[in-house]
């Protein structure tokens, strides 16, 4: 893992000049708050997804770091997955390294006990359902600050869920007292970090891709001038960079970096995200590409594994970089198969597949271009009629489904979400029983 951070930092370009912009104190803060925090009792906890991408670690830790410092109670920012898998989040290693923070200083969810350490209070970022072992602090949950589809829970806490680009524009906007914008403004590398997610998770405010809302503009605008930046342009360039940069990682990296489960009553059903376009993947690794899948696909018993590819062309050239998307679908149960892949690739289903022929691959691994690309069947919040074929609804963070009467229904488990969706199966098919 400390190979894979040292390369990610060594060959991506670190201008010297927006560096030197960052003044010493900022980034002290912050590592002096991290450590301070991670010594403490852990009585409240600022929790972000289990994803644990950027816009996840980076509002749980700017909004933690403000809410100390304004009110003396020391809040612990929660990154959501275990310390040995930060390294594979390639874009929080190179922003870290960026702004001289230590990586080393945050609290992860592996060094957390949610049942013994005496947790008082629990805020919720970046998303809006505890999932697993966290689920028996419901109780303590206090505020939500979140992006994704409302799931209307904690009906007691301060919520705000709202369908912005970016939750870190959220957290923008929720530090609007007098005290916690002066503390926010203050430091520059806050504002840093804040600016470098919003812009990744809006891809620098892309019309074509429909990401950007006026709240995230708005927030970009208020702490713009406060975050050293001197070439958003730039820095939004070498953080895509340094998120698409997976060329070091291999395959098992590559499948475990962001990975969601489905346990559905009939299927369990895997969906990983990587940034290696399928061509450099196969160049890179040949036949082994498929075994890798399938040793995956066992380890984590699923009937099916479906691997996201998106990445950008020409991100090194002056031109503008095109986003692009792959879908690869693994199974080998002949029947689920042709029943999703026809699912997905139904006009409705608004995916616009295109089927690749790769000589490697048997009929078990179906591959596809993606022609519409503001579609993700993890992140973004899609209808039902979308998604009803595979029989899973997704959104991004997690929820649980339980029987409502006498028809079976799929539960989702772990780091993953969306709407209701009823299924139950017969001998032959598995059929949408609405919801």
């Amino acid at each position: 893992m400390g190979f894979i951070y040292g390369n990610v930092v060594r060959r991506l370009h670190i201008s010297s000049r927006s560096i030197s912009r960052m003044s010493a104190k900022p980034e002290v803060d912050v590592n002096n708050y991290l450590a301070s925090a991670k010594l403490s009792n852990r009585s409240r906890l600022i929790l972000g997804n289990e994803s644990a991408d950027m816009d996840s670690i980076v509002s749980a830790l700017v909004f933690a770091f403000v809410r100390t410092k304004s009110t003396n109670n020391v809040y612990v920012p929660v990154v959501n997955t275990v310390k040995q898998d930060l390294p594979l989040r390639t874009d929080v290693a190179f922003l870290f390294a960026k702004l001289g923070l230590e990586t080393n200083a945050l609290t992860f969810v592996d060094e957390v006990n949610f049942r013994t350490d005496g947790i008082e209070e629990v805020v919720l970022v970046d998303h809006n359902r505890l999932t697993g072992s966290q689920e028996a602090l419901s109780d303590r949950v206090t505020q939500v600050i979140d992006h994704h589809v409302d799931e209307n829970l904690y009906t007691t806490a301060n919520r705000k869920v709202e369908g912005v680009g970016s939750c870190a524009s959220l957290i923008v906007q929720a530090l609007s007292s007098q005290a916690e914008r002066s503390i926010l403004l203050g430091n520059e590398c806050l504002c840093h970090l804040l600016l470098a997610t919003i812009l990744v998770d809006t891809v620098n405010h892309d019309q074509k891709l429909q990401r950007s809302t006026e709240t995230d503009k708005r927030a970009c605008d208020i702490i713009r001038s406060s975050s050293g930046v001197v070439d958003s342009d730039a820095l939004f360039r070498s953080l895509q960079k340094a998120k698409f940069d997976q060329s070091r990682l291999s395959s098992s990296d590559l499948l475990r970096k962001d990975y969601k489960q489905w346990n559905l009553n009939a299927i369990n059903l895997g969906i990983a995200t990587t940034g290696l376009p399928l061509e450099s993947w196969l160049e890179r690794d040949g036949d082994s590409v498929r075994s890798e899948l399938y040793r995956y696909k066992g380890t984590q018993s699923l009937n099916m594994l479906m691997v996201m590819v998106a990445f950008f062309e020409n991100l090194d050239e002056e031109e503008a970089p095109e986003f692009r998307r792959e879908l690869i679908v693994v199974s080998d149960d002949a029947q689920l198969l042709t029943y999703v892949v026809d699912g997905l690739s139904e006009d409705k289903a608004g995916l616009e597949l295109e089927h690749l022929e790769i000589q490697q691959f048997s009929e078990d691994v179906r591959c596809f271009s993606q022609k519409n690309v503001r579609i993700s069947l993890v992140d973004d919040k899609l209808s039902l009629s979308t998604v009803s074929k595979v029989g899973v609804v997704i959104e991004g963070e997690s929820a649980q489904h339980r029987k409502r009467d006498d028809r079976e229904h799929f539960t989702v488990k772990e780091n993953v979400g969306g709407e209701h969706l009823q299924w139950r199966r017969t001998p032959n098919r598995w059929n949408s029983a609405g919801g």
